[in-house]
């Protein structure tokens, strides 16, 4: 039985790759050329510098995320505040846009007001044709998938029993040095951060894939 479910997985990863030709959309490219640190909040109110993560990006014409309520410090966005609403999250999308073009931001806060889940772990596996595979011990709550600060849309994600999949944009193709990143939370007492850095869009061998993980103490 696990055996005829992981050619049908196998099938399905071909199949799926073969269908992703539309390019990602409105993405902010002078904001997209390094991946952006992810961002600890050293406490549920915080002020960020824009030009911290971004050093190219002198001015934006608004930021917000879901669960979070974002003000400038000043007209350009270059500095703001954030304040996290949704306690019962560690992981907090932010949008940046200029233009009506976008990247993200990832926030990282840890509210005592959460219940802890059981522990997972992920273990990167192996490349098939353009998508890098994955084991997890379960799925987790909380996960997102970027190439460099541009959040992937679920057409690149696919889960299965045991692990899940990241199909690589044809963007990357175009690019010297890049990188997929992951990062996945199942409760309060860690997060996990994968980083898989690409040549022109070509994944580096399984090995030189990093993973840090992140406690609450």
């Amino acid at each position: 039985m696990k055996t005829s479910w992981g050619i049908i997985w196998i099938c399905f990863l071909i199949f799926s790759s073969c269908n992703i030709k539309e390019p990602l959309e409105n993405v902010l490219l002078e904001a997209n050329l390094a991946p952006a640190a992810y961002v600890q909040l050293r406490s549920s109110m915080d002020t960020i510098s824009l030009t911290d993560y971004f050093p190219t990006l002198t001015a934006v014409d608004s930021v917000f995320g879901q669960g979070l309520i974002m003000r400038p410090l000043n007209p350009l966005w270059q500095q703001f505040t954030v304040q996290v609403k949704d306690s019962f999250r560690i992981i907090h999308e932010a949008s940046v846009l200029k233009k009506g073009e976008k990247v993200s931001m990832l926030f990282y806060f840890i509210s005592k007001k959460g219940s802890s889940q059981e522990s997972f772990s992920i273990t990167p596996t192996s490349i098939l044709n353009n998508s890098l595979l994955f084991r997890c011990s379960k799925r987790p709550v909380e996960f997102y998938a970027l190439w460099q600060n541009i959040v992937l849309p679920s057409r690149f994600i696919s889960f299965s029993r045991s692990g899940f999949s990241i199909f690589i944009p044809k963007e990357a193709k175009t690019v010297e040095r890049s990188y997929i990143r992951v990062f996945a939370a199942n409760g309060i007492d860690s997060i996990i951060d994968l980083n898989i850095p690409l040549t022109y869009g070509i994944p580096a061998s399984v090995n030189e894939w990093t993973k840090g993980i992140y406690l609450n103490k």
